[in-house]
């Protein structure tokens, strides 16, 4: 039997041998392709850059917020500055005025203060039955002191207490041996200081602002023409009846003790014409050369409330021997500014007390 012999058959086997080159450029070209994240792995990664975004964001606020505390630190440290300033400049123009009380203390405006003046009712409540009831004389006075007849003087009237009053300033500067500033002060009015509506500065202002002002006893005593010079009321001359809401005079012992009260108010003040006939007033231009090139003072306004005089005048002789004077007022301000840094709409209260004694 013949034997089958079996095949097997052949198979063709291909072997591709790849080039090192081309084979490294296939790996790349599969490493390029981005795999496919899933969902979890996606929504932990928007996860991770939201809390990033949320760090950068607060670090950058963190910042910001220091530098903006850094430099209203600066700017609070220069508007005080400013005040500090402008306190400085006005308290050295008060001490100026109030100590020396010389004529360039009153009103430039004072010659024309009769014309400008608003009526007020002017009245007398002073012991009529002690005081003489006569017509008064012609008024001759003059900021040289020269003699007033008041001889006739009706002290039962303003007119004539005015005119009274004007007689005794005279002899102060013509006859007066020594004149002695013996009290001096400046209060905070009605404790008045605004600084632009800002309460804090308001604050540290006033307490720096007392720091500034004491009371002073026996100043001065003047004498000769110095008297003139320094005794308050230069422009007496000036003073009429209808400037005054009080004008009295009363008996005290061997005295007279007259009363001369302004007429003016909160809501009606005064600028310096008709309070300047009667005392010493802050001069503007005095406050502004304080502050120099320092700093800058705008649209300075002095406003006086009521002020009054009290004067000591002996029946006998008619000397003026004791002199005192109240002044309330506000000082105002639309801008007060140093270097790049201003304040706007200042009003201080300030209220200037004098008293003075005369020796003949």
């Amino acid at each position: 039997m013949a034997k089958k012999e079996s095949k097997t058959p052949d198979i063709e086997t291909q072997t591709q041998v790849l080039d090192p080159e081309t084979e490294t450029a296939a790996d790349e070209e599969v490493k390029a392709v981005p795999a496919v994240k899933s969902r979890r792995e996606l929504k932990k990664e928007r996860k991770a850059l939201k809390k990033h975004k949320k760090e950068v964001e607060k670090e950058a606020k963190k910042h910001s917020a220091k530098r903006t505390r850094a430099q209203n630190f600066f700017l609070t440290v220069l508007t005080l500055g400013v005040i500090v300033s402008m306190l400085f400049c006005s308290i050295a123009a008060i001490k100026l005025t109030m100590n020396i009380g010389s004529p360039s203390a009153a009103s430039d405006n004072g010659g024309n203060a009769s014309a400008n003046s608003a009526s007020g009712s002017s009245s007398s409540s002073g012991n009529t039955s002690n005081t003489p009831a006569v017509t008064p004389g012609e008024d001759t006075s003059s900021v040289s002191g020269e003699p007033v007849d008041a001889s006739n003087a009706d002290l039962t009237t303003p007119e004539g207490v005015v005119l009274y009053y004007k007689a005794a300033h005279a002899k102060v500067l013509s006859s007066a041996k020594s004149a002695t500033h013996a009290y001096n002060n400046t209060l905070n009015y009605n404790n008045v200081l605004e600084i632009g509506g800002n309460n804090t500065l308001a604050k540290v202002a006033q307490s720096l602002m007392n720091s500034f002002m004491k009371e002073e006893n026996n100043l001065a005593t003047y004498t000769g023409a110095d008297i003139a010079a320094k005794f308050p009321g230069a422009h007496v001359q000036n003073l009429t009846a209808d400037m005054l809401s009080e004008a009295t005079c009363v008996e005290e012992g061997d005295n007279y003790i007259i009363t001369l009260k302004v007429n003016s108010t909160e809501d009606a003040y005064d600028t310096g014409e008709k309070t300047g006939a009667i005392t010493a007033i802050i001069n503007e231009q005095e406050v502004t050369d304080a502050a120099g090139s320092m700093v800058t003072l705008a649209g300075l306004e002095n406003r006086y409330v009521g002020a009054t005089v009290k004067a000591t005048i002996q029946k006998s002789t008619g000397n003026m021997i004791a002199f005192e004077s109240d002044v309330p007022s506000y000082m105002c301000f639309s801008e007060a500014k140093v270097a790049f840094i201003s304040v706007k709409d200042c009003r201080i209260g300030l209220e200037y007390i004098q008293k003075w004694t005369m020796e003949y």
